[in-house]
Parts: C-alpha cells; structure tokens; sequence
C-alpha cells in the first residue's frame, strides 16, 4: 500500500475567478442602483460570496490518508503511514500463555508475525475466527497484524475533524485512541499502537 502518496497541488480555478469579478462589477454598476434598498441587498449578496473560505497551505497540512475499517462491528481508521499492507490469514497459531488479545502467530513471506485481536483490549464482540483479515502494521518493516473484519475505503481527513473522546468512552484504552469523528469513526492511534509493550511478544 502507498502509504504516503505525493501531494497535488490544487491549481488556481481562474474561470471561477473571472465570474466572481464579472458578478462583482455588474454589482458595481451605477445602473443597478437606483434605489438604498437596492445597494443594501447588492451588498449583503457581496459579502456572502467573499465569506466563502479559501482553503491554506496549514488546513491541506492538517490532511492525513486514513483507511476506515471495521472491527467487532464498529468503524475504525487508522493513518495509512502505519499500514504496511491488508491480507488475508488462512493459518494462525496460537501461543500457549499468551494474553487474550494475542491471537497468535502467522508466517509472513518466512518471517513470523505475531497477530493480535484489539476487541479483547477494547471490550466489544469479537471478529472472526476463520481466514480473518489483518491489517500489519508498521513503520519500515513489520511490527504485528491486527484483526478486522473488514477494511472499507482510503479517504483523507482533517486532523481538525478528529475530535477528543469522552470520558467514559473506550474506558482504559483511550492511550490507544487518537478520537472520534462527526460520524462516531474511532481513529486509531498508530504510533501508540505500535510502541504499546503489551502488543509486543517475542518469537517463540
């Protein structure tokens, strides 16, 4: 998956301009007003349309690439940075003593990767028990998998737009949680997720 595709700029719509000084200048136009009420309302429609904000080089800064997913039923994202790749497990092995939330391991191109279930951790109905998908998760090279249920789309959000959780929300696990948008989506925090010591095992 790439993570961190190359920024476009947005060229400058020069049409659009144009029509917005021509709206402008026939605004302008002694003709037009011939009466205080007249001027007022030419005004009123003027200040409208030069209240529309323009987007700033801080706000597509603010823009991070997100993939929404669910996981036991409810909608998560995480930042596609932290995303290594999506893929489907056929064989997980467990791991005796293990906690809950470790589902086990898999085999990753010869490399053992552990895998592990965040419902355990976050207390909601869990995913899946067969061929489930996981998302693996890393900066350079893979850390762990997690399980979900399903992965749904590659958007980008503005970090304005993740809001802070309520108290009470996700109880002990909000160091994992970056917030919540306008549409109830938690967003994953990645970096915590992957220097969390609990979600790391050693190979057995």
């Amino acid at each position: 998956m790439n993570a961190n595709p190359p920024r476009q700029e947005t060229p400058f719509d020069w049409e659009d301009a144009k029509r917005r000084l021509r709206k402008l200048g026939e605004a302008l136009d002694p003709k037009r007003l011939d009466s205080a009420e007249q001027q007022r309302r030419i005004l009123d429609q003027r200040a409208r349309e030069l209240a529309v904000p323009l987007a700033t080089e801080d706000d597509e800064a603010d823009l991070i690439e997100i993939l929404t997913f669910r996981m036991g039923g409810e909608r998560y994202a995480l930042e596609t940075s932290m995303i290594l790749e999506l893929m489907r497990v056929t064989t997980i092995t467990k791991v005796p003593g293990c906690p809950a939330f470790v589902r086990g391991i898999t085999n990753l191109r010869g490399d053992v990767l552990a895998i592990m279930d965040l419902c355990h951790l976050f207390q909601i109905e869990g995913t899946p028990e067969d061929e489930p998908w996981i998302l693996v998760l890393g900066d350079d090279r893979a850390e762990f998998g997690i399980v979900i249920d399903q992965a749904d789309e590659v958007t980008s959000i503005n970090t304005h737009d993740i809001f802070p959780l309520s108290v009470t929300l996700a109880g002990l696990q909000r160091d994992l949680l970056r917030g919540v948008t306008e549409d109830a989506t938690l967003v994953l925090n990645g970096a915590a997720l992957l220097a969390d010591e609990r979600l790391m095992i050693d190979e057995p």
